[in-house]
């Protein structure tokens, strides 16, 4: 009879701790906040798989990693209020960051991240390079000292020894 009662006394005790301390725990929670968005490429078509690098501006708290879905879209929750930078990296793409992102307790970012192609941004250094070069009108010079030294060759060839000793 004894370990019913115990039994039961435990568990009413658990109850009444787990009352007391759930007003704590809820708190808790609402004092995270969460960093959302999307990931597009440059002509609006959702990144899937793109790697979401979530950095605190707090050397404590460790960086937290997620990836896009289908959609684009991502989710980062569970964070502490401070300030963030947030790094989307994926191959054939530059990475983008996001710098300065201030949560506060319980709120929220959203953001809209557009990767740019690498490929699309050679393509475009490249034809910016030939319009440029085709305006560039290349002009070769030599220095003024070059100009004077077959004159000064000559010269010396002209005197005689003892002169061209002398004037070195």
């Amino acid at each position: 009879m004894t370990t019913k009662r115990q039994k039961f006394a435990a568990t009413v005790g658990l109850g009444i701790g787990f009352l007391l301390l759930f007003p704590f725990i809820s708190t808790a929670a609402n004092d995270l906040a969460a960093i959302n968005g999307r990931v597009r490429d440059s002509s609006g078509v959702p990144v899937v798989g793109a790697l979401v690098i979530v950095a605190s501006e707090s050397p404590i708290i460790p960086d937290r990693l997620t990836f896009t879905d289908k959609n684009g879209s991502f989710e980062v929750l569970n964070l502490f209020a401070g300030d963030y930078t947030v790094k989307v990296t994926m191959p054939r793409f530059l990475p983008a960051t996001k710098q300065g992102i201030q949560l506060n307790k319980g709120g929220s970012a959203v953001l809209t991240v557009n990767l740019q192609n690498a490929l699309d941004v050679v393509r475009r250094a490249v034809s910016r390079d030939k319009a440029q070069s085709e305006d560039i009108v290349w002009t070769l010079r030599t220095p003024v000292i070059f100009r004077f030294i077959p004159s000064l060759l000559r010269l010396r060839r002209g005197q005689p020894k003892e002169l061209a000793h002398s004037s070195r």
